[in-house]
């Protein structure tokens, strides 16, 4: 279960998203899908504008009006839950960007494809070949739980616009070459040719791309105006390399499996073939923790270096087996070298108690896109304070204090500041004078004054008068 699926109608292999028709079936699901595809037509026609930067802002507000009418969490990018950025293949795992860096990568993107003047200039074969490589970009980075290829389909309808050029899939297109193309481009399975993992989707663009005709679409693919990307900036070199030691990782322990079969001479059990996999999985989930955290990839490194020694050891690996390593070897390098996305803090550092005080959770910062910003020792956006009934607007940013430690401390404006200060200064003065014993003091009654006449004994407690 993640925050996306309705555990009331969960089955196994068939969850059903929360949503806004009343759908109970993945079959109803489909068919509302079905009906609201008219919503797709409008944004990659250009019909319905949605300017833009295609950044993580701009992405969300796509999302939200493609989806808006079927699920209430239209526009929110997948939380931590079922869907944790793995889909399983025949042909292998798909690993897609960690949910914690989305709105950093789609950031990034959209800085690079400024950097490129939009693509504007490029005859049609260089503009698909540079259309491919950002369709695998925005697809790995896979922002959404729902409704990604929708999406991507507006993303490069809107970059063909920008550059000149009408990017259309067909119904047909989508069906027959679409999955097929964007997944041999996520499993990058050539090593020895890696420009040759974006040709499907290459020769899917080729042929869904057309001349925008008139003279501003022909200003546009004037060559005058072509921006050539120099080099990538480090934060996405960094990004890059990431990515290559998820791929290389999944690589390097499949020939490690391959290696101990054909040392056992094929005769192996299918319970030690799950065992080794189960082994070996585990260099991939440290790898995976590297891409959450950058910070770990030292720590990694050793581990990983022994068994890339391993492989490459054997006489009998293969060329791609070897490619894959060069591949690691040169992303090891980038890291190493690279703190771009490094963050300055730990998740497991951020001290919880200060956080809740201040109405924060680290659900709402992951959604939010604060939690990057925090780690990298950057000032969070405004967000909502709540005093007594007041809202009061603050930012958050984590210091250490003199032992070393993680401290989270709000920034507020200074009118607010002020205002709790004096709040602050009356409740210390009332303390410091105490209570008024005056005010305090219960009221003394004397006691009842027994008669003289009666014995102690006989003495009784005098009752109201009546």
């Amino acid at each position: 279960m993640d925050a996306f699926q309705d555990p009331r109608y969960s089955r196994p292999n068939n969850e059903v998203f929360f949503n806004n028709v009343g759908a109970t079936t993945e079959k109803e699901l489909r068919e509302a899908e079905g009906n609201n595809i008219g919503r797709v037509a409008l944004l990659v026609d250009g019909i319905k504008p949605m300017p833009g930067d295609l950044d993580a802002a701009h992405l969300k507000r796509i999302h939200k009006e493609l989806l808006g009418k079927l699920y209430p969490w239209a526009g929110e990018t997948r939380a931590w839950g079922q869907f944790q950025g793995h889909k399983e293949l025949r042909q292998g795992t798909l690993f897609f960007s960690p949910y914690e860096q989305i709105d950093t990568r789609l950031d990034l993107l959209s800085d690079q494809l400024k950097q490129e003047n939009q693509l504007r200039g490029l005859d049609k074969d260089q503009f698909v070949k540079r259309l491919a490589y950002y369709a695998d970009q925005y697809n790995y980075v896979h922002a959404f739980r729902e409704g990604n290829g929708r999406t991507l389909q507006v993303v490069v309808a809107a970059i063909g616009r920008e550059a000149g050029y009408d990017v259309r899939l067909s119904e047909q297109q989508i069906k027959e070459r679409y999955n097929q193309a964007r997944d041999t481009a996520i499993l990058r399975k050539n090593a020895v040719n890696p420009d040759d993992n974006l040709v499907p989707l290459q020769k899917l663009f080729s042929d869904a791309t057309t001349p925008t005709p008139g003279a501003h679409a022909e200003q546009l693919r004037h060559p005058d105006q072509a921006r050539p990307l120099v080099a990538q900036h480090p934060a996405m070199q960094q990004a890059e390399a990431l990515r290559t030691l998820i791929v290389g990782s999944r690589e390097l322990t499949e020939e490690l499996l391959m290696q101990r079969i054909v040392k056992h001479e094929f005769n192996v059990s299918p319970d030690y073939v799950y065992k080794a996999k189960t082994q070996e999985a585990v260099l991939i989930g440290k790898a995976q923790d590297v891409q959450r955290e950058p910070v770990t990839w030292p720590t990694f490194r050793e581990e990983l270096q022994k068994q890339m020694q391993q492989v490459e050891s054997d006489p009998n690996v293969t060329r791609a087996s070897r490619a894959h390593l060069t591949q690691l070897t040169k992303a090891g390098a980038v890291l190493d070298t690279n703190n771009a996305l490094t963050p300055a803090f730990r998740e497991s550092e951020i001290p919880r108690q200060p956080l809740a005080l201040l109405g924060q959770s680290l659900d709402n910062l992951w959604k939010g896109g604060q939690m990057e910003k925090l780690l990298r020792g950057q000032v969070s956006d405004s967000l909502p304070l709540f005093v007594g009934e007041k809202q009061v607007p603050m930012q958050l940013i984590l210091k250490r204090n003199e032992k070393g430690e993680a401290d989270m401390r709000a920034i507020l404006p200074p009118e607010v500041r002020e205002s709790l200060k004096q709040q602050i200064a009356a409740r210390k003065a009332d303390q410091q004078q105490g209570p008024d014993p005056k005010a305090q003091a219960p009221k003394q009654t004397p006691p009842n004054k027994p008669d003289d006449d009666e014995e102690p004994s006989q003495r009784r407690r005098r009752g109201p008068k009546m």
